[in-house]
């Protein structure tokens, strides 16, 4: 993901038959089609109810999802069920979902839902019946050049602030900053930022990627809220995204996939009365 349409891969889990080495540290009604066989679901923490009734990601095939929540490869609703795409800008478009049918490809224990009709957006995730709304986020790309440069002296160093007592054989070489998404709300800002430093030997190669949520007030210095960070090579790192932030009267959440080689992980952070936590997470083994 960024968004990587998953091969109908989703979610970090062991296996999918690669043997390849990541390391990763951390801190901080709905119709689908059962699989033949059921893995154990891999779900930790409590559903934020503001996002409603279900929770899909897209697939690698047109017009078909990964149904992760509800939780259960016998989900059910009734086929006319309408889930709102939200696309990583925040922009969102509203579509009809039906039942995949039984031999449709699916991920583990992961359903498989099927839009009604092509949408003409890349979208992130898909959410049914969902208080919260989408909030706006701007691209390193589409910020303002003096913002551009901040956060790029600021996302350096709040990763180095992460990987600072970490064992590696990349510590101490810079960060180049490969992604960045901001979020706005009152005075406050939420910048979500990837950053890589690398070893570039023929022999020997390997990749450092760390993930930063920070905040800010006004114009003070930003702090970091969550961080991620993963080391391999450039096939095997992690990579992180930021999927969508959504937003009550009293809660702000940021959906994250973690994309490996074997699977992806997908968390909802929280912030709620200016505490962050992770509040769900779903795992899936492929």
């Amino acid at each position: 993901m960024p968004l990587r349409r998953l091969a109908v891969v989703l979610l970090v889990a062991a296996g999918c038959g690669r043997t390849d080495s990541v390391r990763s540290t951390r801190d901080s009604g709905l119709s689908g089609s059962a699989p033949d066989s059921t893995p154990a679901i891999a779900v930790s923490g409590e559903w934020p109810p503001d996002l409603g009734a279900a929770l899909a990601i897209p697939s690698d095939t047109e017009n078909v999802a990964v149904l992760l929540y509800p939780a259960t490869a016998s989900a059910r609703t009734d086929q006319k069920a309408r889930f709102t795409l939200v696309a990583a800008s925040g922009d969102t478009l509203r579509v009809r979902v039906a039942v995949a049918g039984r031999d449709s490809a699916h991920c583990g224990d992961a359903p498989m839902i099927r839009l009604a009709r092509a949408a003409p957006m890349l979208w992130s995730l898909g959410l049914s019946g969902a208080t919260a709304r989408p909030m706006r986020s701007d691209s390193i790309d589409a910020i303002s050049h003096e913002d551009s440069l901040l956060y790029s002296t600021e996302a350096p160093r709040l990763a180095s602030v992460v990987s600072a007592t970490a064992t590696s054989r990349l510590s101490g070489l810079p960060f180049a900053l490969t992604a960045l998404r901001r979020v706005r709300f009152g005075d406050t800002t939420i910048i979500a930022a990837q950053l890589a430093r690398r070893v570039n030997q023929e022999a020997n190669p390997a990749e450092e990627r760390t993930f930063v949520i920070a905040e800010r007030h006004g114009s003070l210095p930003f702090a970091t809220v969550h961080s991620d960070r993963s080391d391999g090579t450039e096939e095997t790192a992690a990579h992180f995204d930021l999927l969508g932030a959504l937003r009550t009267p009293s809660a702000v959440y940021l959906i994250i996939a973690t994309d490996a080689p074997s699977g992806s992980t997908i968390e909802i952070l929280e912030r709620s009365a200016g505490a962050w936590r992770v509040r769900w997470t779903r795992t899936i083994v492929c």
